[in-house]
């Protein structure tokens, strides 16, 4: 990391944070404490100085490995970042203009989140933030007809971030909604704006003054056909066939627009949704609202791979 970004780097414990951290947060307590009789700050005066510290957190710390972490926000130089959980040491930390920066070491087979706690200078006013465990996987699956999805899976979540690809060119970034049990998955792509748009403009043109000039018509034609069933023999056959014939071609319009609202609405590259099975590093199954399929319930197969 470039040093001129760095604006106070914390005192870093040789043996990590989850060691007699308690210790070193009253000790921390203890000399804001004083630093507030010494500057002569009645708590409120501290409070608005040296506010809760407030971050967010984007990322994971996985088990087993080194992590470098970024708990993003606006920070007082000289707040103190630590943990009480014996899960992970702190083997490095600054504070930069973006906020903390640390590398956890997480133990292996840590599954529960890691909680660490910030504690502002002068004031004392803390605040803690969980991070989430879990190790990020990059899944790729590959549509036949060509489209390829690179997915980020990690572990535990129920959602993953992917990009799209046509060939070697990336079309559209998506997210997804993931289940899985280990041995089988699901994913949902997630609708987007652009999607709702289209939806929307698809399902006005099939509603619109001709859709419903189109329905009140057919409603006509299936009335008039039930009185053609009052009529004698020889004029009930002729007065059926006639409406009959538009009434045919009306359906057959009808089913044109749906078609049309379903191309309109249909996904641009890839998949909407996919079925399938792990096997240990391999991935497959079903892809269904695709791209490439020629009607929306199609479903078009897909082989992947987990890195």
């Amino acid at each position: 990391m470039n040093k001129a970004l760095v604006v106070a780097t914390l005192v870093i414990a040789s043996t990590g944070f989850a060691e007699g951290w308690s210790p070193r947060a009253s000790a921390f307590q203890a000399k804001a404490a004083a630093e507030r009789k010494r500057l002569g700050l009645d708590p409120e005066k501290a409070r608005k100085q040296y506010p809760t510290p407030e971050v967010r957190f984007g990322g994971w710390a996985c088990p087993g490995e080194t992590t470098t972490v970024l708990l993003e926000g606006r920070l007082q130089p000289g707040t103190l970042v630590g943990t009480a959980s014996t899960a992970v040491e702190i083997v490095k930390e600054e504070l930069t203009p973006k906020g903390w920066q640390g590398t956890l070491k997480v133990k292996a087979g840590t599954k529960d989140p890691i909680r660490l706690e910030l504690i502002a200078p002068v004031s004392g006013i803390s605040n803690d933030i969980e991070l989430p465990v879990g190790c990020p996987h990059e899944w790729i699956i590959e549509v036949k007809g060509g489209d390829k999805l690179v997915l980020k899976v990690v572990d535990g979540e129920s959602h993953a971030s992917g990009e799209w690809f046509r060939g070697a060119t990336a079309v559209e970034a998506r997210n997804f909604d993931l289940a899985s049990d280990g041995k089988t998955f699901s994913l949902n792509q997630k609708e987007s704006a652009e999607d709702r748009e289209r939806r929307k403009k698809a399902e006005e043109g099939f509603k619109g003054s001709e859709g419903k000039a189109t329905a009140e018509r057919q409603h006509q034609l299936s009335q008039q056909m039930q009185g053609c069933t009052a009529m004698p023999p020889a004029q009930m056959a002729p007065c059926i066939q006639k409406l009959s014939a538009e009434l045919q071609e009306l359906m057959a319009k009808q089913q044109q627009a749906v078609q049309t609202a379903q191309a309109a609405a249909a996904p641009k590259v890839g998949c909407t949704q996919f079925s399938g099975t792990i096997d240990g590093k391999k991935l497959k199954g079903n892809g269904m609202s695709c791209a490439v399929a020629k009607q929306g319930f199609e479903q078009v197969p897909f082989t992947g791979v987990i890195k």
